[in-house]
Formats: C-alpha cells, structure tokens, sequence
C-alpha cells in the first residue's frame, strides 16, 4: 500500500480519494501524527484525515522531540560570545560562595543592563508585555517587591575561573503566591567587568525564553544592590 505523500509533510495536500483507499491504521496513524483522535469508523477518520491535510495541520513533536528540542535550546543559553560556559547545574559543583561572603564581587548590573538584556530577548508577544511590565514596575518602585518577599532564595555567586570573563549568580525562587510549591531554579550568566548580561536560566515554564519573573527577581535585586549599596537579607540569611 502506498505511503501518504502528507504523512510527515503537513504542507502537501492529498485528495479525499487518497484518504479512502488507505486502511484504518494507516489512518489513525495520520491522525495521531497531528494530535487528533484517532477512534471512530473509517468514514470518521476518512473525513477527519482529509479536514486536516486541506487545514495543513503540523505534525505534533513526540515526547523524545520535545525533550531532545529542551535539551537543545537549554544548550543554547550556555553559549556566550562564541564560548560554552559551563553547565552550573552539573559542572560547577563546588566553589560556589554565598550571598554574605560573595557580595561584594557581584558585577555591577544595573537597571540599564537588565532593560537591554529584556528587549534583546523579546522574542514573542508574552516575552514582550512581560519585559514592558517589569519596567513599569520598576519605575513605579515596585522593583523592590520582587526579592523582598520569601520568594527569592540566598543568591550563589561562582567565578566559573581566575580567568573568565563571566561569573554565575544561581538562587532558588518560589512561584509567585505559592510558597509552599517546589521552587524553581535559577541561574544568571553576567560579565564579572561590566554587569553586562549575557545569559540567563529558570526552570519554570518560561525559563528557556531566558526571562521571566524568577530571573527578573535576581537582576533586579542586583541593580537594588549596587544603588543603594545596601544587602538585602534573602529569605536563607535570616535569623
């Protein structure tokens, strides 16, 4: 029995006909390539199939897909500058200095760096009005409730080495409203120089877009830093 020509080619249209000559596994294979149902009579599949080629439906990633695309793009945020920095999750398992001992080698990020690094990863239109409302907040003085509350854990600071650029500041932070919810992960890639930021990571649902509220909180907890030349006990600190 011939293949679908649109079987893994969602752009290539197959005539009702085509649809009819093929058997019910063919069919639900078809279907279930696209996230459709897959039970019923085969006229239903027949006429489900054919909806589907002329709406040019696209071919729904299994879960390795899925996985193998995360692990890709997660690869991704740790390229800075042409060089893979590494991984502070697995790589750098030691040498990490915590926030009372570390504070004062935390890079010179101010408000300025964080809005550029926001604008430059407004990829879509969330990332977008999310980076338009931290700024808002920011300039209406809200910036502060971002990592004053017990949401944002004691920030880690590691010089990745003598001679790098770059350093890591990595934390913990709970999602908003939900204290007692398994805390999200974080880390920030920033020249140790400069304060510019070069990368960033979250393990929330948005993390991979490299901002988000979590990495939000820790920069802006770094311009608060530096410009009032004060430290903000994090919710690990306190006695």
């Amino acid at each position: 029995m011939p293949y679908f020509r649109s079987m893994d080619n969602p752009d290539t249209h197959e005539l009702y006909d085509n649809f009819q000559r093929y058997g019910v596994p063919q069919l639900r294979e078809f279907l279930r390539k696209r996230g459709l149902p897959v039970s019923g009579r085969k006229d239903e599949l027949v006429a489900l199939a054919y909806a589907a080629s002329l709406m040019k439906l696209s071919l729904v990633a299994t879960a390795a897909e899925k996985s193998a695309d995360r692990e890709q793009q997660y690869a991704a945020t740790l390229m800075v500058d042409g060089e893979r920095l590494p991984d502070p999750f697995i790589d750098l398992k030691s040498c990490w200095e915590d926030e009372n001992t570390s504070i004062s080698k935390w890079p010179p990020t101010m408000i300025t760096d964080v809005q550029l690094y926001l604008q430059r990863h407004e990829t879509d239109v969330e990332s977008a009005n999310l980076s338009k409302r931290l700024l808002k907040d920011y300039k209406e003085g809200k910036a502060f409730s971002y990592f004053s509350s017990q949401f944002l854990f004691e920030i880690f600071y590691h010089p990745i080495s003598t001679n790098s650029p770059y350093c890591f500041l990595k934390t913990k932070c709970t999602p908003s409203q939900r204290i007692s919810h398994e805390p999200h992960n974080v880390w920030v890639a920033i020249n140790k120089e400069s304060g510019e930021i070069k990368s960033s990571y979250c393990t929330c649902v948005a993390g991979l877009g490299r901002i988000c509220n979590h990495v939000a909180a820790v920069l802006l907890k770094l311009d608060f830093c530096w410009k009032y030349g004060i430290v903000v006990k994090s919710k690990t600190s306190l006695p």
